[in-house]
């Protein structure tokens, strides 16, 4: 399952999903509440809120129903700090990819969150991505395994 960064929407992750889907995964993206790309994308209903993170469980609920044995959630930056938040909170996943997220979500620092956090986990942040590149240490340090 892929979140998207802000600003964006779930287009931003369809070639990788392709990629997945191509190789046997079963791929969720989705658009957070608020968000309206338009166009065959459509329109997520509600409104863009620190409480996107709650839609999770629901998307984590159908992939199991169409037959996934097991659920990674993860995304880029907002995408990523929505999962991870997710999971801090008790979301029955298999595991995280945490792309460049940022230090906070719903008020609460990452380092905080991902001391709940006790599935895999994979955190990643590129060269050109300074405050997520900056964080990641920490959150490393913090992170119980797996990281």
């Amino acid at each position: 399952m892929l979140g998207h960064m802000r600003p964006g929407d779930q287009s931003q992750w369809l070639g990788f999903a392709a990629l997945l889907a191509h190789r046997g995964y079963l791929v969720l993206t989705y658009d957070r509440r608020g968000v309206c790309p338009g166009g065959e994308l459509g329109c997520s209903g509600g409104r863009a809120s620190d409480a996107g993170w709650k839609d999770l469980a629901y998307a984590v609920d159908l992939l199991s129903e169409r037959g996934a044995s097991r659920v990674v959630v993860g995304g880029a930056s907002l995408g990523a700090m929505e999962s991870m938040y997710a999971l801090s909170q008790g979301l029955d996943a298999d595991g995280l990819i945490w792309l460049a997220g940022v230090d906070l979500y719903a008020g609460v620092p990452v380092t905080e969150q991902v001391r709940a956090v006790h599935v895999p986990k994979l955190l990643a942040a590129g060269e050109f991505d300074s405050d997520a590149l900056a964080l990641r240490p920490a959150v490393e340090r913090v992170a119980p395994p797996p990281t």
